[in-house]
């Protein structure tokens, strides 16, 4: 993870493109949510796609990215109801 970040921090240098990291929930969790959140920022990062995570399905991990400024991408399926789209 720490090598993933310090090339994150590299490229934010180098670019005037936002950077969104793409991850699993494990490595996260593996890493400390806290952990992640406070380094994906020091690196630049804007916003962080978590590819198995459930709309609230890990509050720990919502609250460190969100207190550190990182924005949460989330994914919606073609056949996800609007009522759960919503949350």
């Amino acid at each position: 993870m720490d090598l993933v970040l310090e090339w994150a921090g590299s490229f934010v240098e180098r670019s005037s493109v936002p950077l969104v990291l793409f991850s699993y929930l494990n490595p996260i969790l593996g890493y400390g949510p806290e952990r992640f959140a406070r380094a994906a920022t020091d690196a630049g990062a804007a916003g962080v796609l978590v590819t198995d995570l459930p709309a609230g399905a890990d509050p720990e991990l919502e609250w460190a990215l969100g207190s550190t400024g990182l924005d949460l991408v989330r994914l919606i399926a073609p056949t996800t109801t609007r009522e759960r789209a919503a949350r």
